[in-house]
Protein backbone atom coordinates (compact mmCIF):
# COMPACT_ATOMS: atom_id res chain seq x y z
CA UNK A 1 0.00 0.00 0.00
CA UNK A 2 0.70 3.45 -0.72
CA UNK A 3 -0.64 6.57 1.00
CA UNK A 4 -0.14 9.62 -1.33
CA UNK A 5 -1.18 13.10 -0.12
CA UNK A 6 -1.20 16.54 -1.19
CA UNK A 7 -2.96 19.82 0.92
CA UNK A 8 -6.10 17.66 2.23
CA UNK A 9 -6.56 15.25 -0.78
CA UNK A 10 -5.02 11.46 -0.91
CA UNK A 11 -5.55 8.18 -2.08
CA UNK A 12 -4.29 4.59 -1.23
CA UNK A 13 -2.64 2.94 -3.87
CA UNK A 14 -2.67 -0.59 -3.32
CA UNK A 15 -2.32 -3.99 -5.35
CA UNK A 16 -4.32 -6.74 -5.23
CA UNK A 17 -4.36 -8.72 -1.97
CA UNK A 18 -5.47 -9.23 1.37
CA UNK A 19 -5.64 -6.11 3.64
CA UNK A 20 -7.79 -4.17 6.47
CA UNK A 21 -8.73 -2.18 3.71
CA UNK A 22 -10.68 -3.82 1.76
CA UNK A 23 -13.41 -4.58 4.40
CA UNK A 24 -16.56 -5.09 3.39
CA UNK A 25 -17.51 -1.12 4.58
CA UNK A 26 -15.39 -0.05 2.79
CA UNK A 27 -15.61 1.77 -0.64
CA UNK A 28 -12.49 0.95 -2.63
CA UNK A 29 -12.31 2.52 -6.30
CA UNK A 30 -10.87 0.49 -9.05
CA UNK A 31 -8.29 3.33 -11.13
CA UNK A 32 -9.02 0.81 -14.20
CA UNK A 33 -12.72 1.38 -13.90
CA UNK A 34 -13.18 4.89 -12.36
CA UNK A 35 -10.32 7.64 -13.14
CA UNK A 36 -9.11 9.57 -10.04
CA UNK A 37 -10.20 13.14 -10.87
CA UNK A 38 -8.20 15.92 -8.84
CA UNK A 39 -6.82 19.52 -9.75
CA UNK A 40 -8.53 19.60 -12.81
CA UNK A 41 -6.98 16.27 -14.18
CA UNK A 42 -8.69 12.95 -14.44
CA UNK A 43 -5.81 10.23 -14.32
CA UNK A 44 -6.39 6.69 -15.14
CA UNK A 45 -5.39 3.67 -17.18
CA UNK A 46 -5.92 2.34 -20.34
CA UNK A 47 -5.74 -1.26 -21.64
CA UNK A 48 -3.12 -1.02 -24.44
CA UNK A 49 -2.29 -2.69 -27.62
CA UNK A 50 0.62 -4.47 -26.28
CA UNK A 51 -2.18 -6.18 -23.86
CA UNK A 52 0.09 -3.68 -20.96
CA UNK A 53 -1.90 -1.47 -18.79
CA UNK A 54 -0.79 2.60 -19.37
CA UNK A 55 -1.40 5.24 -17.20
CA UNK A 56 -3.71 8.35 -18.74
CA UNK A 57 -3.95 11.66 -17.57
CA UNK A 58 -6.09 14.07 -19.17
CA UNK A 59 -7.77 17.25 -18.18
CA UNK A 60 -10.74 16.30 -16.14
CA UNK A 61 -14.38 16.60 -19.02
CA UNK A 62 -16.03 19.47 -16.91
CA UNK A 63 -13.07 21.57 -16.71
CA UNK A 64 -12.50 20.48 -20.51
CA UNK A 65 -16.32 21.70 -21.60
CA UNK A 66 -15.70 24.89 -19.56
CA UNK A 67 -12.49 26.07 -21.19
CA UNK A 68 -13.54 24.76 -24.60
CA UNK A 69 -16.81 27.05 -24.11
CA UNK A 70 -15.12 30.10 -22.65
CA UNK A 71 -12.58 29.75 -26.41
CA UNK A 72 -15.54 29.13 -28.45
CA UNK A 73 -17.12 32.46 -27.11
CA UNK A 74 -14.16 34.51 -27.93
CA UNK A 75 -12.82 32.86 -30.98
CA UNK A 76 -14.39 35.42 -33.45
CA UNK A 77 -14.72 38.06 -31.26
CA UNK A 78 -11.16 38.77 -29.87
CA UNK A 79 -7.68 38.88 -31.73
CA UNK A 80 -5.28 36.22 -33.36
CA UNK A 81 -2.77 37.57 -30.05
CA UNK A 82 -5.47 37.27 -27.97
CA UNK A 83 -6.02 34.14 -28.70
CA UNK A 84 -2.31 32.69 -28.79
CA UNK A 85 -1.99 34.03 -25.39
CA UNK A 86 -5.04 32.49 -24.13
CA UNK A 87 -3.68 29.19 -25.76
CA UNK A 88 -0.15 30.02 -24.10
CA UNK A 89 -1.45 30.73 -20.82
CA UNK A 90 -3.45 27.58 -20.27
CA UNK A 91 -3.07 26.04 -16.91
CA UNK A 92 -2.12 22.10 -17.89
CA UNK A 93 1.05 20.09 -17.53
CA UNK A 94 1.97 18.54 -21.13
CA UNK A 95 1.11 15.44 -20.59
CA UNK A 96 0.22 13.52 -24.39
CA UNK A 97 -3.47 12.91 -23.57
CA UNK A 98 -3.53 16.53 -21.99
CA UNK A 99 -1.53 17.89 -25.75
CA UNK A 100 -4.20 16.27 -27.96
CA UNK A 101 -7.01 17.92 -26.35
CA UNK A 102 -5.32 21.17 -26.47
CA UNK A 103 -4.93 20.60 -30.06
CA UNK A 104 -8.91 19.23 -30.54
CA UNK A 105 -9.54 23.05 -28.66
CA UNK A 106 -7.21 24.55 -30.89
CA UNK A 107 -9.01 22.82 -34.24
CA UNK A 108 -12.24 24.03 -32.76
CA UNK A 109 -11.57 27.81 -32.43
CA UNK A 110 -9.75 27.88 -35.99
CA UNK A 111 -13.35 26.14 -37.53
CA UNK A 112 -14.86 29.21 -35.40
Amino acid sequence: MQYLRFRRFFVLLSTNGEHDVFCPETKVEDIRRKPIQCFGYSIGCYFGKNRAWHPSVRIELKLYKEVKEQLMTIATQKSIETLRRRFEHLPFEPYSPVRRQIVALLTCVNHA
